[in-house]
């Protein structure tokens, strides 16, 4: 019986199959969309902000550990002078990210189009699509290179502790996140907002600032 009840889920899934195909073949000859596609809608991502964030969060996670960040605030706002291991990280982080920054350059508007698109642009290519990475990799080897310098680093440990600095000190802000994208999903599944006549920029806008304002919230004390 159970042998008989998967051989018929089976033969279901391949007659649905071939219905799909057979539809979009008529389709695509008389140009009507099949029956039961789905209709244009906003394509919102639920990971449209909970993956650059959770990207992000490593590398500024870095910067608020090693004290990098505290570091460039003080030289900006000229109130303290930096010690001279500081000062030495500061130059070396600088250089580094000037290097890498330049590399990055090279590589996008370089003649050798290795990031680029089939057509030799930047949009919809490997670059864009992974841009939240590669700032994440560039502000972690920034924080890196002054906290080893400036001895606030001295085993992998230490930079393990770094990544993971804002997820302990914004602990709700990954759950909150969740709980906003679903409810900005539903709207937008439901197509309530189009009915009402909200353009698409003002709900992508809305999304945006709901998602990123858990973050404004002081962190949490123990």
């Amino acid at each position: 019986m159970l042998y008989a009840a998967y051989a018929g889920c089976a033969f279901r899934i391949v007659d649905w199959k071939h219905l799909r195909l057979a539809g979009r073949s008529e389709s695509a000859e008389s140009g009507r969309a099949p029956v039961g596609a789905p209709q244009p809608c906003r394509q919102l991502s639920a990971l449209a902000v909970l993956l650059p964030a959770l990207i992000l969060f490593f590398g500024a996670g870095l910067w608020a550990d090693s004290g990098l960040g505290q570091s460039l605030w003080r030289v900006c706002s000229g109130k303290h002078s930096l010690f001279r291991k500081e000062r030495r990280g500061l130059w070396m982080a600088l250089v580094v990210g000037g290097i890498y920054a330049a590399a990055c350059g090279v590589l996008a508007w370089g003649p050798w189009g290795i990031v680029r698109n089939v057509i030799g642009t930047l949009e919809d290519s490997p670059l864009a699509k992974g841009i939240w990475c590669v700032i994440s990799l560039g502000m972690s080897l920034m924080a890196i290179v002054y906290a080893c310098v400036a001895d606030y680093y001295r085993s992998d440990k230490d930079i393990v502790r770094g990544m993971s600095c804002l997820f302990v000190r914004r602990p709700t802000f990954f759950v909150t996140l969740f709980f906003v994208t679903l409810f900005f999903s539903a709207l937008d599944y439901t197509h309530l907002l189009a009915c009402v006549g909200v353009p698409d920029g003002v709900f992508r806008a809305a999304y945006l600032v709901c998602s990123l304002l858990p973050l404004i919230e002081s962190p949490e004390r123990k």
